[in-house]
């Protein structure tokens, strides 16, 4: 998804308090009328915590999509059915989530978005947004010819958004697309699961994430209780992990075994770790598209490093042949032999 071109057509604002705390929900029944200045800068401010590699979900509900409030508020934005009476609609639904106390009162936008480029396709969108926190800024006036004045006052600041997404207009049969974001992890439960109701898409994207997910876990545990098996050499099954899903565009259960755990024991282990999961929600699938961007994000929690003690870290990359581990009995304690042919 490509977000670089997307445009505010329509915005307007709508004050929501907690009303566990009693405070008030203030209605705004007008659009607010922008110039091209103040778009941009909009754009820039909703806009600049998403990413294009950012996981897509889907609006969900137990019993019916059409009873999920925000699906059906922003499919009437998209398809032009009465701007503003849906905004409020949202912002009715927001504010009757708001009942635990330590949720904040904030600013909420609502727009409909236009430009929003998808698999070659120029889709129209939703996206709502909500401002907490406040900053401080100094005005300063020109009193008189011979005096200046400074003011503090309070108000947005445009580079702190603290809740958002944006719902892409395809797919209405089966919950859209909708990107999420939440500067505080916290407040996910209130503003992903009960405003907002959604699920992660099931594609490659999720696919992808749930085999790294599943694997880290196996590492952890499986792989941890194995004393056969040194931490280098379990570095080194994560490295070529790793390798194997960035060689390949799609995954393959038994050409990963063949070709990244090669040993009949690993094999068996994991083939019996994966049986276990059969009884989950999310096993792993034997075969699947590999999302590049899930690979991108999910390696990243991957560690390298080997831990010794308190004296060394040892950072493996590369060849796990170039690593030695055994035990010297004069001095009663285990060590590893690095080679290599230059310092860099």
């Amino acid at each position: 998804m490509e977000i670089s071109n997307i445009e505010i057509k329509n915005c307007i604002i709508h004050r929501v308090g907690n009303k566990g705390r009693d405070e008030e929900l203030l209605i705004s029944k007008h659009e607010l009328e922008l110039d091209e200045k103040t778009r941009k800068q909009l754009n820039q401010f909703f806009l600049n915590s998403f990413k294009t590699d950012d996981e897509i979900n889907q609006f969900s509900h137990d019993i019916d999509l059409q009873m999920n409030e925000v699906f059906v508020c922003a499919n009437n934005i998209i398809t032009e059915e009465d701007f503003e009476k849906n905004s409020i609609g949202i912002a009715k639904h927001l504010f009757n989530q708001t009942m635990n106390p330590s949720i904040k009162s904030g600013d909420l936008f609502v727009t409909l978005l236009t430009g929003i480029s998808m698999d070659g396709e120029i889709l129209r969108g939703v996206g709502i947004f909500k401002s907490e926190r406040k900053d401080t800024f100094m005005e300063v006036d020109n009193v008189s010819a011979s005096q200046i004045s400074l003011r503090l006052q309070k108000g947005i600041a445009k580079n702190k958004l603290d809740k958002g997404c944006i719902i892409i207009g395809d797919e209405f049969n089966t919950g859209m697309k909708v990107l999420s974001y939440e500067h505080n992890g916290a407040d996910a439960d209130y503003w992903r699961n009960k405003f907002l109701s959604i699920k992660p898409k099931e594609d490659e994207y999720q696919e992808t994430k749930t085999f790294f997910t599943k694997y880290k876990n196996y590492v952890s545990t499986e792989l941890a209780e194995n004393k056969e098996i040194t931490k280098a050499e379990k570095i080194d099954l994560v490295n070529r992990t790793v390798e194997y899903f960035d060689d390949h565009d799609e995954f393959d259960k038994v050409d990963f075994e063949r070709s990244v755990l090669e040993d009949e024991n690993l094999i068996n282990s994991f083939n019996s770790f994966t049986s276990k999961l059969m009884q989950e929600d999310k096993p792993i699938a034997d075969s699947f598209v590999i999302s590049k961007s899930a690979v991108k994000k999910q390696k990243k929690s991957f560690k390298s490093v080997l831990k010794l003690d308190k004296n060394f870290h040892i950072y493996v990359h590369g060849n796990r042949n170039l690593i030695e581990h055994g035990y010297d009995e004069e001095k009663g304690k285990r060590f590893y032999k690095v080679f290599f042919d230059e310092e860099l």
